[in-house]
């Protein structure tokens, strides 16, 4: 090999791109992911690929994320309570294993995915065949998440429908985020106005907040919130420009409350911390012109409904996490930080202050959130123009 040909491809024997051209027609995909809601909606575009493909998808799935995951009806989902196989000890993990294995019981697939780099997950699909298995491994280039590339087009590269080195056409672009072919419609005590009704009232805009999240089942990261008085400064100056704002989040993240005091019984401030499930947060989202969000569940399911998205990064690497679609934008905040990001895929630095999410000022997400609304909007005109 020529010595230029080496410095292109960094190696004498680079890795095959995967068999990204193969043929799933009738074959059948068991993908094992549990975890947090990002993680769960970034592996979705592979797995869509691969029905789209002609593959029966079962997905083995916590039940935290199951109601996602049925607005996909092409997703056979197998549930586990991961309550009860994280939190209840020897027992309650013999049976939350049980309970998978007698349903997965004498099943043959033709891959089975274990999506997780913890080998523990493997038990969950030990009653089942499979042709072949993949399973994420650290330090093995084809079995793991390289840092720094989305996770959307990394889980369907190990999956083999993707590739990894320069490919022309779909193999070497973007994933593509999968809009749910369900969305339920918002209950009467949870609907808003449409946006056409509100912009009538002479609001200029929605935007919807998410002041808390960032924790799951099995950690908490609260190093990756933006600053609450940041969140609170910012539905202040968007309330003084004309525009509505929609606070987001679980019924875990109601303790943001008493930071917003009075803010919460303005005409402008809607308040739907709680009281929504995960479908109808896209509803919500889909009610809004754009969304502004730190690193957490919330960004994901923002990113598959129809609404802008700024994204807010510190601690973790916005080239991993940040949707890919048209509309989304990220600030990475502490770009002088020689600790940047300090998150390894489990956990982060031990610091006493998250200074590189303190170094997003509001007025720069302001102008960012401005320009990126005035661009929807110019868009949203024209597509009305050409009907």
């Amino acid at each position: 090999m020529a010595a230029s040909e080496e410095k292109l491809t960094g190696a004498r024997n680079p890795p095959a791109p995967g068999k990204i051209a193969e043929d799933w027609a009738g074959k059948r995909v068991l993908l094992v992911k549990l975890g947090a809601i990002g993680d769960i909606l970034m592996l979705l575009p592979a797995a869509h690929r691969l029905h789209e493909r002609g593959a029966r998808v079962d997905w083995v799935c916590g039940r935290v994320v199951a109601p996602l995951l049925a607005m996909y009806p092409w997703v056979n989902r197998i549930e586990v309570d991961e309550r009860q196989l994280f939190q209840q000890g020897k027992i309650g993990r013999a049976k939350a294993l049980a309970g998978v294995w007698r349903e997965l019981a004498g099943r043959h697939y033709d891959l089975c995915a274990v999506l997780q780099y913890d080998r523990r997950y493997e038990l969950l699909a030990r009653s089942v065949r499979a042709g072949r298995r993949v399973r994420l491994e650290k330090g093995e280039r084809e079995r793991m998440l390289i840092d720094g590339r989305w996770h959307a087009n990394e889980y369907a590269r190990v999956l083999g429908v993707h590739a990894d080195a320069y490919a022309p056409g779909e193999a070497g672009e973007n994933m593509q985020l999968v809009r749910p072919e369900v969305v339920p419609a918002l209950a009467a005590d949870k609907s808003l106005p449409t946006l056409e009704e509100m912009k009538r009232s002479g609001k200029r805009g929605r935007v919807a907040l998410v002041p808390a999240g960032a924790k799951n089942l099995m950690r908490e990261g609260a190093l990756r919130r933006w600053p609450l008085a940041n969140y609170v400064a910012l539905t202040q100056e968007l309330a003084a420009r004309g525009y509505e704002v929609v606070l987001t989040g679980s019924a875990e993240d109601g303790w943001v409350r008493e930071s917003f005091g009075e803010l919460l019984s303005a005409e402008f401030v809607w308040d739907f911390i709680g009281l929504t499930t995960l479908p109808e947060l896209v509803a919500v989202y889909d009610a809004c012109d754009a969304v502004v969000t730190h690193d957490t569940g919330s960004l994901h399911v923002a990113g598959i409904s129809r609404a802008a998205v700024l994204a807010l990064f510190g601690p973790t690497n916005m080239g991993n996490f940040l949707p890919r679609r048209e509309n989304v934008r990220g600030i990475w905040g502490g770009e002088r930080l020689a600790c940047r990001p300090c998150y390894d895929g489990r956990d982060f630095a031990a610091c006493p202050r998250n200074v590189c999410m303190e170094d997003v000022g509001v007025e720069r997400v302001l102008a960012e959130l401005e320009t990126m609304l005035g661009k929807s909007q110019t868009v949203a005109q024209e597509e009305t123009g050409a009907r």
